[in-house]
């Protein structure tokens, strides 16, 4: 009898497990997607950091020329 307790709660641990890293209908986001989200966001987030440092530079650059 104990041994079959035992299982069982294993079983949902192991469930509850698999919901959080996979998610389920009721939260579908689990963390192996909130993971790739975050991945991507800072892949985007690099993108545009480069892109704002070249326009300063150019900026920089055009105010000097003003400033001669």
């Amino acid at each position: 009898m104990e041994l079959s307790k035992q299982i069982e709660h294993l079983q949902k641990d192991v469930k509850e497990v698999k919901d959080a890293l996979l998610g389920n209908e009721y939260n579908p986001n689990g963390f192996a997607k909130r993971v790739e989200k975050l991945e991507e966001y800072q892949q985007k987030d690099k993108k545009h950091k480069w892109t704002l440092a070249g326009i300063g530079l150019a900026i920089g650059f055009f105010i000097k020329l003003l400033i001669k």
